[in-house]
């Protein structure tokens, strides 16, 4: 019988795949998509799933960037990948829907005096 998988800092960071950054994007685009209703609820539930995005996206960046100096042929073998080479963009757009809330709710991260808006 296998010995079972042992979840390890360096395991993580090797196996470490770039579709998890999805989950950043599809938890910053709730905001963009709530800014269509008018309730009173939306501002501060979009504030929280914004915050929430940006906490993941950091946590996540951690073992992506390692990954990348520690374990150059795991990111090679990913770039070549049919299917995992798809999810590279990922990183880049959650980075573009953050830039999208923060337009989208400027009075919400900035003061009114140096908002847009």
């Amino acid at each position: 019988m296998a010995e079972p998988f042992k979840l390890t800092p360096s395991s993580l960071t090797e196996h470490f795949n770039p579709a998890w950054f999805a989950a950043v994007m599809g938890t910053a685009v709730i905001p963009l998509a709530l800014s269509f209703v008018k309730a009173s609820w939306v501002q501060p539930f979009a504030f929280a799933c914004v915050l929430f995005s940006v906490l993941v996206f950091l946590l996540f960046m951690i073992p992506w960037t390692a990954k990348f100096f520690l374990y150059p042929a795991s990111v090679r073998k990913d770039f070549n990948h049919p299917i995992a080479s798809n999810f590279f963009p990922t990183m880049p757009i959650a980075l573009i829907l953050f830039a999208l809330n923060l337009m989208k709710f400027q009075t919400l991260f900035f003061s009114k005096e140096i908002s847009l808006q």
